[in-house]
C-alpha cells in the first residue's frame, strides 16, 4: 500500500492518487490528471528540507568548524569548497578538511545523517558561497548556498598572550603581546596558520579560552586623536554593532594597576565594518591614542536584551 500520511483518510481512495493526508493544502477535488500534489504531513515523498549553517560570520584565520544542517542522500564522501566573488575556489587544492583525523578532506555526513562538519580555510575578507561537490572524483555539484558565508578580520585573542607570557624566553611561542602582534602583521592580519608547534598549540587554546569567558579585543588601525568621534578598528568580530545603549571601550588593559598603565575608558555607538562611531571618552584626551593600542570590551556596559 502507498504511504498514506498521518491522517489521511484511507476509506476515501485508499492508496490511490489522490489519497494526500493530512495537511494537503490542494483544493478537493483536484483536477483530472493533475497528480503532481502536496502530499501533506508525514508523506516522505517529494519533500525538500533547506541546508543551514550554524554560523555564516566566520574570522579570516580559518580553523572555525562549520556545521551544515540539512537531509543528505548518502553519507559522502563530499568535498566542500568556498567561492569567492570571482568564482575562484578555496582551497585551491583539495577541498576543507573534514576536521576528524584520517578523514582528509573527505567529508561525511556524522551518523544521524543531517550535519556535515567541516573546517574553514584561511580566507580573505568577503563574502563566499559554499560548493558542494560528490562523485568519484568529485566533479559533480550536489548543493551550492549563494553568498553564505561573510568573512570578517579575526579578534585578537587575549587569552593567547597571557599563555604565552607565562613561558620563559627561550621558547619560540610567536608574539607575546597584542603590541608585538601587531607590530608584526600590521593592519592586515595574517591569515598563515602559525609556524611552529607551539605558536599554533598556545594560539589554538587561546581561542577556546577566549571564547568561553573572554571580552572582545580589537586594535586601532590609525591613531585617534583629540576631538575625533570616529575610530578605525582592526576587527568587529564579537562587538555590538548596533547597541541600544553606548557601549564602553577600555583602552590598553583594563586589569593593570594603576601607575603602570593609565586605564582611559570611552563608550562608542555603532560598528559599520570597520569603523567605530559615536566616540565619546570619559575624560578628554589632549594626545592621540596610538595606531596598534589595544581595545577591549567593557561587557559590563551592555544593556541587558529587553532592559
Amino acid at each position: 500500500m502507498a504511504d498514506l500520511g498521518f491522517g489521511s483518510p484511507s476509506d476515501l481512495d485508499p492508496g490511490g492518487p489522490y489519497d494526500k493526508g493530512f495537511g494537503s493544502p490542494t483544493e478537493w477535488p483536484p483536477f483530472p490528471g493533475d497528480l503532481d500534489l502536496d502530499l501533506g504531513f508525514g508523506s516522505p515523498s517529494e519533500i525538500k528540507i533547506a541546508f543551514v549553517l550554524d554560523s555564516n560570520i566566520v574570522p579570516d584565520e580559518g580553523g572555525p568548524i562549520m556545521r551544515l544542517y540539512g537531509e543528505w542522500q548518502h553519507p559522502g564522501p563530499y568535498r566542500v569548497r568556498f567561492v569567492d566573488g570571482l568564482g575562484l575556489e578555496h582551497p585551491d587544492i583539495g577541498g576543507c578538511y573534514h576536521a576528524k583525523p584520517g578523514k582528509g578532506d573527505a567529508v561525511y555526513t556524522q551518523l544521524s545523517g543531517d550535519v556535515m562538519q567541516f573546517a574553514v580555510p584561511p580566507l580573505d575578507p568577503g563574502t563566499y558561497s559554499i560548493r558542494i561537490y560528490e562523485g568519484l572524483i568529485f566533479n559533480t555539484i550536489t548543493i551550492e548556498l549563494p553568498d553564505a558565508v561573510e568573512v570578517v578580520p579575526r579578534m585578537r585573542d587575549r587569552a593567547t598572550y597571557r599563555i604565552r607570557a607565562r613561558y620563559q624566553q627561550l621558547y619560540r611561542t610567536g608574539p607575546r603581546t597584542i603590541q608585538r602582534d601587531y607590530a608584526k602583521t600590521g593592519p592586515t592580519v595574517d591569515v598563515e596558520f602559525p609556524k611552529g608547534m607551539l605558536e599554533a598549540w598556545t594560539h589554538a587554546l587561546g581561542q577556546e579560552m577566549q571564547s568561553v569567558y573572554g571580552e572582545p579585543v580589537t586594535v586601532l588601525t590609525r591613531d585617534l586623536l583629540p576631538g575625533e568621534t570616529t575610530a578605525l578598528i582592526e576587527s568587529g568580530l564579537g562587538w555590538p554593532a548596533n547597541p541600544a545603549e553606548p557601549v564602553g571601550v577600555f583602552v590598553g588593559n583594563p586589569r593593570a594597576t594603576l601607575g603602570s598603565d593609565i586605564r582611559h575608558r570611552f563608550t562608542y555607538t555603532s560598528i559599520a565594518g570597520l569603523v567605530m562611531s559615536g566616540i565619546e571618552h570619559d575624560h578628554p584626551i589632549v594626545t592621540a591614542i596610538g595606531m596598534g593600542t589595544e581595545l577591549v570590551l567593557d561587557v559590563a556596559s551592555i544593556p541587558p536584551e529587553g532592559g
